[in-house]
């Protein structure tokens, strides 16, 4: 009777561990953590995230290389104290804009800018798929002396900003901050580069130095297209011809408004002063890869473009010239 029991029992066993093979380890479709912020609930991030959710009074800190998704995020932190939005302090951030998403941080104290970068951070900003449409990441400073995204007054040096796509709607700067770039009139930027995208600043004021992007001891890396148009208070930005001396100076600048234009210089004619054995004739410019000549037929300007004039050289003396020196004065010292 004993015997009838347990074989019943070694079966039920053996088939529950034959079945714990199978649901032990749960099956996900997605490596990274889904956070819905909370009112007055400060957060810590350093892996992979998606951020959701409407809160207020909460700041998100992000430290070392990860991606975050925002996806529905309305946030809001503008007490008198202040504080952050989103700060990222260090490592290689991947913001991804999914759906339309809202940061509005002020404050005459603390770093309350939206979307703090500190100098020892990039920011990689890029609408979700690659995609601008429908992906919108509007971001309001109320405070001036912040920058929208980027510094926040003399608190740190802004890091590192690029761009590559998605709508941008992004207000801010004021009293020596930019919109994107840099916080306050004693601060800088590392470099902001932009990509593509669609970007429309409002710059709270002008004073002291503020401008829309950049600013400070940095560089802007934008190559503006048809495509992705930036609209700085308003004001569309579009692509530009730069025409440059062979030395760096600067010989005149074209903004191209319409699409599908070909460059053509109508300034003064480019000089290079002859040396001790050249002169030299202008014969046409370079865009740092090919040379065109002056009858050649500049490529359509899809984006900010340089051109560089270019001489060639004539010989003022023969092959074997040379010229003796006449002494005119010969002194011996005691």
């Amino acid at each position: 009777m004993i015997q009838k029991i347990k074989k019943p029992v070694s079966i039920l066993l053996l088939f529950m561990m034959i079945v714990s093979l199978f649901t032990i380890v749960p099956i996900s479709a997605s490596a990274e953590t889904i956070t819905t912020v909370t009112n007055s609930h400060d957060i810590s991030i350093n892996s992979d995230t998606t951020i959701t959710g409407t809160a207020s009074n909460t700041k998100i800190t992000v430290t070392g290389n990860c991606t975050i998704i925002l996806d529905g995020l309305n946030l809001t932190n503008t007490s008198n104290r202040g504080k952050c939005g989103i700060d990222i302090q260090s490592g290689t951030v991947n913001l991804i804009i999914k759906g339309e998403n809202k940061i509005t941080a002020g404050g005459q104290n603390g770093d309350s800018c939206p979307i703090g970068v500190r100098e020892n951070a990039t920011l990689i900003i890029s609408g979700y798929n690659d995609e601008n449409d429908g992906n919108i990441l509007t971001v309001i400073g109320t405070t001036n002396g912040k920058a929208a995204i980027g510094g926040a007054w003399d608190q740190w040096v802004c890091g590192t900003i690029v761009i590559n796509s998605g709508t941008i709607n992004a207000t801010g700067g004021g009293y020596g901050a930019s919109v994107i770039g840099k916080g306050g009139n004693r601060n800088s930027t590392k470099s902001v580069t932009i990509n593509g995208g669609v970007i429309t600043t409002t710059l709270k004021d002008t004073q002291q130095g503020a401008t829309a992007i950049g600013g400070g001891n940095m560089s802007v890396l934008y190559s503006p297209s048809y495509d992705t148009p930036l609209i700085m208070n308003g004001v569309t930005v579009y692509p530009t011809v730069t025409w440059m001396n062979y030395d760096g100076t600067e010989l005149k600048k074209d903004e191209i408004v319409a699409e599908g234009t070909t460059p053509s210089y109508d300034g003064a004619t480019p000089e290079k002063a002859e040396d001790d054995d050249y002169t030299y004739t202008f014969s046409g410019w370079t865009d740092g890869t090919t040379n065109y000549g002056l009858t050649d037929t500049l490529p359509v300007v899809t984006g900010n473009v340089t051109y560089t004039a270019v001489f060639d050289g004539t010989a003022k003396h023969e092959a074997g010239y040379y010229v003796v020196g006449t002494m005119t004065e010969w002194k011996i010292d005691d």
